[in-house]
């Protein structure tokens, strides 16, 4: 991927609303969230973070419930770089 292109995800992300690409503290929140939207939207957030730093990201696994887990490994396959799929296949098998 190019630079250009994952600085504007970064920026689509932040313009969408969601949570900053590496405030974590934000994107575990919205992860642990009982409402949709707040889950979607820190999705956007893990998956621009998972683009620039995707053990960065991964690094939240440890915080999560089992449906953040799913989020985060999910946002991380989506992420659009091999790096960032070989973490999410390495979190997801893990209970």
């Amino acid at each position: 991927m190019k630079p250009v292109h994952w600085l504007l995800a970064l920026a689509a992300a932040a313009a969408a609303g969601g949570p900053a690409a590496h405030d974590p503290e934000t994107i575990r929140a919205g992860l642990l969230a009982p409402g949709r939207d707040a889950r979607e939207q820190a999705e956007v957030g893990a998956r621009a973070w998972a683009r620039v730093d995707p053990a960065g990201a991964a690094a939240l696994w440890e915080r999560l419930d089992l449906r953040g887990r799913a989020i985060l490994v999910r946002a991380l396959a989506s992420a659009g770089t091999r790096h960032a799929a070989t973490v999410a296949l390495k979190h997801a098998g893990d209970p």
